[in-house]
């Protein structure tokens, strides 16, 4: 039993270290390589929040879930309510209680009016390309087979 527990010990760590050292630079570079603008264009408290969620282990909004077969990474949507609409889009936007939709123009500080804005593309960030995969097996042999 005393082996079981230190061998599942052992691959919660081999897990972690995955994460760290291999899965979540993957997606760092996906993100730069998205268009998605930096710096909180949305203003609130949220602002800027994303970026850390997709690319940094216990960011705020960051969720890691391990199980004996799989890894998953990514942002909770109900921490950050805007990366859903950043990473997988969003059709057109009206306003629901007033004549016009208002924000602040984060480049000019000057009150925008408007009463319909178009949707915003996707900007994918969760995929493995097959080369990506394969670094990703590499590490995890090295990792089991080197002990560490």
């Amino acid at each position: 039993m005393d082996k079981l527990l230190a061998r599942i010990e052992r691959m919660d760590d081999l897990m972690d270290r995955l994460a760290d050292e291999v899965v979540l630079p993957i997606l760092e570079q996906h993100y730069a390589s998205s268009g998605i603008k930096h710096g909180g264009i949305y203003g609130g408290r949220h602002a800027g929040l994303l970026k850390p969620a997709v690319t940094k282990r216990g960011a705020f909004g960051n969720v890691i879930y391990k199980s004996a077969h799989s890894l998953t990474v990514g942002v909770s949507y109900q921490a950050i309510p805007y990366a859903r609409w950043v990473i997988e889009g969003r059709g057109p936007v009206r306003p629901v209680r007033a004549k016009m939709l208002h924000w602040i123009d984060p480049d000019t500080g000057k009150d925008v009016f408007r009463k319909c804005v178009g949707p915003a593309p996707p900007h994918p960030l969760y995929y493995v390309t097959p080369a990506e995969l394969h670094k990703i097996e590499l590490a995890l042999n090295a990792m089991i087979i080197g002990g560490k």
